[in-house]
């Protein structure tokens, strides 16, 4: 739309096709990042053909020649859920021909929804029928009489983001000599070329394949660039057996780098990141993400951690959420239709799509999910969410023309899908308050950012890519239980990770640091660096800790190093090393305060060790219970019991044994266990219970007073205040008398806070829609009622 949003310089040369497929090019990455960036267009224009695909591939000699073509196809058709669009072209160099195919990945707005198209097969439903229309264009462009091939012919397959999970199963079918199209199948096998001569390279690829065979060797002519912080390349579910074909090659992160090393990385990033860009938004590459997590007390609160990253966070959270849904099977059966509907009418609705990436929704919803039900109940339901995800759409997409029966669609299938984290609320907070700044790693403007960094001749740069060429990468978690202080140092000294009084003390250009929902302490450590630990006791108990090593391809641990029931009291001190790897094996030392090596409680093989499962369960409805889930001996669980209004917890029960009377209850997991939480009714009278307002539409200057309806006990004292969201839109006072005064329309929501004697507060809102009559439309538009009215 004649916009320049991006500029990048690339280096290209036909001598690229002449080495083997399997050997890594950098150069050629970059050039081919930059040809799948230009087989995008901007959302709202599908009748659009990628221009700058075009310009690009004419400026490197691609379809200007005899014999040669350059052909779009899927441009002027309107997205739909599995559609895509790809261009194709190729170039004559001598005996040999380099055919060239960049799948759309930009610009597909309700194509989204083949995201959510898992299916139930081998491959992933969504992106193989994309796939499928891949292999029918490049039959066609083959075929068409414009084109002559020479003998020898050379491929050359990208895409980014969905079109990299298409351009991957692509290059996996042109590597067998066969297109499976819409169809029917295609052979190549006419063709002289093999597999050496199919380079092929996808950026931001999601999982695509349970094809066993997809990590074959034979597919590493397929690379795959992917950021660990990057949410759309976890979709599928590695938890799902999902994998991608080819070598996975991940950019450097906040676990798998030494942190002084990372933060210099981030710098060149962030300058390049602002070197490409130059459309006219605000846009800027900086890693602002924040993990909120809820303190458990007599006043829950939530607070904020700066020094958990945004991978481990996602690592987590896919984990959850497979969890919830079980497998690809289940998910399919009695989720799929109704996710993808919903994700088609947000992301093919350009208007929608604005507000998404507007802060003021997610920051809306936030506050009503944490101050409305989380903080006093800890845990949600699917009603509850399914609720407040309908009134926050009405909210702030009434005016784009949502009607609330969409609403209430679109809240039905996604609340169902976030209500898996319902006994995760942290990720839940998280995930909705970081809301569209989740996706700022996924802007192409930071892989290419990034591959130019890479693209340095100075050691950090040389260092990152050779790591990132190994593939399969990995980073050590020390996990940390029970009433210790910890302070970790990096090899030359400096402090780069903190946890004391079980708070996370934020550390400038330090590791990831944070406590999991079961109370442990975790510290995510690169395995190129020593790392020393000091732990000091502040109360009587027993020590705890564990070495393990993760993939971070996946977020699971591997192997882990555990050390058990160390004495603890008041100042006691211990030291943990754990040095850098040079083997397989993980080599750690824990020492006592007379510096006496204690000896490894047990070796955890995570691949073979069984798995326990904790099951908590509440007796009755006078209570509710988070926590429990699967385990391996030697990691600890907390569960956490929260009675109703009006109930009192009592004790935590395995078969008829009390455990514990304490409604947070942390153990060592070493069997299988169902824990039973036991709540009791409690006297409550003279107190308020609840509290319902209704919704209005006021005209300009008109009132109106609302009339709570409280649920209280007789007798009950309390005191009725009402504040309202915006003034400029309506006001209210003290008894509740509502006045519109936005001369035009508007949204204002009032909220009515009820305290009863003993300082149980109940609150509601209500929405106030403000809007002209007739006759003030009249006053304020055609007699200048905008200056006097």
């Amino acid at each position: 739309n004649s916009e320049v949003a991006m500029t990048c310089e690339f280096e290209y040369s036909d001598d690229y096709f002449n080495q083997s497929a399997y050997t890594y090019n950098h150069k050629l990455a970059l050039a081919s990042c930059c040809f799948a960036t230009s087989a995008m267009v901007k959302d709202g224009a599908p009748f659009n053909r990628a221009e700058s695909a075009k310009s690009m591939l004419n400026a490197i000699g691609f379809g200007s020649g005899d014999g040669e073509a350059l052909n779009y196809y899927g441009y002027q058709k309107s997205p739909t859920m599995n559609s895509i669009a790809c261009v194709l072209s190729n170039k004559n160099v001598g005996d040999t021909s380099i055919i060239a195919v960049a799948v759309r990945g930009g610009g597909y707005e309700g194509g989204w929804a083949g995201n959510f198209n898992v299916g139930s097969g081998t491959n992933h439903a969504g992106f193989d029928i994309a796939k499928q229309q891949v292999c029918d264009n490049i039959i066609n462009f083959i075929n068409q009489d414009s084109v002559t091939l020479n003998n020898n012919l050379k491929f050359w397959i990208t895409g980014y983001s969905r079109a990299a999970a298409t351009a991957n199963l692509l290059a996996a079918d042109i590597d067998g000599k066969i297109l499976n199209g819409t169809e029917m199948c295609y052979n190549l096998n006419d063709y002289n070329y093999n597999a050496d001569d199919v380079f092929a390279y996808c950026f931001e690829t999601p999982r695509n394949t349970r094809n066993e065979n997809a990590k074959n060797t034979a597919y590493n002519n397929i690379f795959n660039i992917v950021n660990r912080i990057d949410p759309v390349p976890r979709v599928a579910p590695a938890a799902w057996d999902y994998i991608r074909y080819g070598k996975d090659c991940y950019l450097p992160s906040k676990e798998t780098c030494n942190p002084q090393v990372y933060s210099s990385l981030l710098s060149k990033v962030s300058y390049n990141f602002d070197e490409i860009y130059t459309g006219n938004k605000d846009k800027s590459y900086k890693e602002d993400y924040s993990f909120y997590e809820i303190k458990l007390g007599i006043s829950p609160k939530i607070v904020k951690n700066e020094s958990i990253s945004q991978g481990v966070f996602f690592d987590n959270l896919i984990k959850y959420i497979a969890e919830g849904f079980k497998s690809p099977e289940y998910y399919t059966a009695n989720f799929q239709n109704g996710v993808t509907k919903a994700v088609y009418k947000l992301m093919g609705n350009i208007k929608y799509d604005e507000i998404l990436q507007q802060r003021d929704f997610w920051d809306y919803l936030y506050d009503q999910l944490s101050v409305k039900y989380i903080l006093k109940h800890i845990s949600i339901t699917d009603n509850i969410l399914k609720n407040l995800i309908t009134e926050s759409l009405i909210a702030f997409f009434a005016d784009a023309g949502m009607t609330r029966t969409d609403a209430t669609e679109i809240a039905e299938s996604l609340g169902g899908v976030l209500a898996k984290l319902g006994s995760h609320p942290n990720y839940l907070l998280t995930a909705i308050k970081n809301g569209d700044q989740l996706f700022i790693p996924h802007y192409t403007e930071t892989t290419l950012a990034w591959l130019k960094t890479l693209n340095g001749d100075y050691s950090e740069a040389n260092s990152a890519l050779s790591k990132m060429l190994t593939g399969g990468e990995k980073y050590r978690v020390a996990t940390v239980n029970c009433p210790v202080n910890v302070n970790v140092y990096d090899s030359n000294g400096n402090l780069c990770g903190s946890i004391v009084d079980n708070e996370v003390r934020y550390i400038e250009n330090g590791v990831t640091v944070y406590i999991n929902d079961n109370g442990e302490k975790c510290f995510c450590l690169p395995e190129d660096e020593e790392f020393r630990f000091e732990y000091t006791g502040y109360d009587n108990g027993t020590l705890n800790c564990s070495f393990a090593e993760i993939d971070a391809a996946t977020g699971e641990k591997l192997i882990s190093k555990n050390y058990y029931g160390m004495p603890l009291s008041d100042g006691a001190l211990y030291t943990g090393i754990l040095e850098e790897k040079a083997d397989e094996n993980i080599k750690s030392h824990i020492f006592d305060n007379n510096e006496n090596e204690i000896s490894v409680s047990e070796v955890v093989d995570y691949n073979t060790a069984k798995a326990y499962t904790v099951t908590a369960v509440a007796e009755d409805k006078n209570g509710t219970v988070s926590g429990g889930g699967e385990f391996r001996k030697g990691e600890f669980v907390q569960l956490v019991a929260t009675p109703a209004d009006g109930c009192l917890f009592v004790g935590w029960y395995n078969g008829e044994n009390l455990v514990s009377t304490e409604p947070i209850y942390r153990f060592m997991v070493s069997e299988d266990s169902t824990l039973i939480a036991k709540f009791k009714r409690q006297k409550t009278d003279n107190r308020v219970h609840g509290v319902k307002i209704d919704d209005i539409s006021l005209n300009y200057k008109k009132s109106a007073t609302l009339k709570p309806q409280i649920d209280a006990d007789n007798g009950a004292k309390y005191t009725v205040k009402y504040s309202t969201s915006n003034a400029k839109v309506a006001t209210v006072d003290k008894n509740g008398k509502v006045t519109a005064v936005k001369r035009g329309s508007g949204t204002a929501t009032i909220t009515c806070t009820v305290t009863d004697s003993y300082g149980n507060v109940v609150k509601d809102s209500c929405k106030v829609k403000v809007s002209l009559s007739f006759v003030q439309i009249l006053i304020v538009y055609v007699l200048f009622g905008w200056i006097w009215y």
